[in-house]
């Protein structure tokens, strides 16, 4: 075995025998990091060299598309309660 090999042998055993050693905290913590999660992913797409006018464009962009889901999502109502007027 070369000497490398043995190394990376030895410190995976510590590995393994620190893990058996550790307690509920520990794990728990380690548990956290392994599952941290960035909490801003909604901007994760946006270029970092983004100048505020495109931003202002792109959150623009997203009102009017949420404006346009309320429009569409009244006029179905609308119709929806006009259909349920004609059939009384």
């Amino acid at each position: 075995m070369k000497k490398e090999e043995k190394i990376e042998e030895d410190i995976y055993q510590k590995i393994i025998e620190n893990a058996k050693k550790s307690d509920k905290e520990e794990k728990q913590k380690i548990l956290e990091y392994l599952n941290w999660k960035y909490p801003h992913e909604d901007i994760e797409g946006v270029p970092t060299k983004t100048s505020v006018t495109k931003i202002k464009e792109m959150v623009n962009a997203e009102q009017v598309e949420e404006q346009t889901k309320n429009v569409k999502f009244a006029v179905e109502e609308k119709k929806r309660g006009k259909s349920y007027n004609a059939k009384t």
